[in-house]
């Protein structure tokens, strides 16, 4: 397997550090894969997966995120949600260039999961198999309907305000993922600001109302246990979207983080199975 680094140059001039990891026989993976990370943390965190997709003969790409990892910008904020799913559909035109007529897989990650989402309902991005891991079209964060109004209020002219933090013990049942995660400096470890999170919550209910403008083959993969993003609605946006080829694949005991838990062999085995079944052989 190879990698290598680059850059992608948004339409606002920002510069966003990109990686690969590749297979050895590049000109003959079987696919693109675009990983998309998520809220906080940055592409570089899945480097197991990536790696042994890799092995298995998928070209894997992805990027740290506007306000992410080492992408420049002030630490995890957006002006709006758009300019990510922007970010996503210049990276895949990127990607896409250079290797015309590949099959495209996307690949999101909790928050990633909702941008790849938001992307193709939209028609920015049109890949041959969609899969979202434990995607945030819902937050499992209880709070009063009174608070939660105010931080939606609140998030246009205090787009920086603190609001809630991220529970790190809620990613994985592995004591040295959630080390790992905690020590890592190219995580942002402060409360979720309100901007990004009022515009998740926005799109992700967005993303729910609009199941039906999905026309691909759709995986989702997501933890019974999940507190962070709540599975029944990964639940929803299965049935909106079953006549249409969408496999929802629900853990017992699965946390946020199926990819950083001991679960993590098994789904990525049953992703894998699911690609097989619906892309072509890899060229010989």
């Amino acid at each position: 397997m190879g990698a290598d680094a680059g850059t992608l140059t948004t339409r606002d001039g920002l510069r966003l550090p990109t990686r690969a990891w590749l297979p050895d026989a590049d000109g003959a993976a079987r696919a693109d894969v675009v990983l998309v990370h998520g809220l906080g943390e940055h592409v570089g965190r899945h480097d197991a997966l990536a790696t042994r997709l890799a092995d298995e003969g998928y070209a894997v790409r992805g990027y740290d995120q506007r306000g992410h990892g080492s992408a420049p910008g002030p630490r995890c904020h957006i002006d709006r949600f758009e300019q990510l799913i922007d970010d996503l559909g210049d990276f895949v035109s990127q990607v896409q260039a250079d290797r015309p007529g590949r099959p495209l897989v996307l690949f999101g990650q909790s928050l990633g999961a909702v941008v790849a989402l938001r992307a193709v309902q939209g028609g920015a991005i049109e890949p041959d198999a969609l899969v979202l891991s434990s995607p945030a079209l819902r937050d499992g964060v209880e709070l009063p309907a009174w608070l939660r109004r105010a931080v939606m209020r609140l998030a246009g002219p205090f787009p920086s305000l603190p609001t809630v933090p991220l529970d790190a013990g809620a990613l994985s049942r592995d004591p040295a993922a959630v080390a790992a995660y905690r020590q890592d400096p190219a995580v942002f470890h402060g409360p979720i600001k309100a901007r990004i999170g009022s515009e998740l919550v926005r799109h992700g209910a967005l993303a729910l109302a609009e199941a039906g403008r999905i026309d691909v083959p759709l995986l989702i993969v997501h933890g019974r246990e999940d507190r962070l993003a709540r599975p029944d609605a990964s639940v929803e946006l299965q049935r909106a979207h079953r006549g249409r080829g969408a496999t929802l694949m629900l853990y017992d005991d699965g946390p946020h983080e199926l990819f950083h838990d001991p679960l993590r062999e098994r789904v990525t085995a049953d992703v894998l199975a699911w690609l097989d079944e619906r892309l072509p052989p890899a060229a010989a």
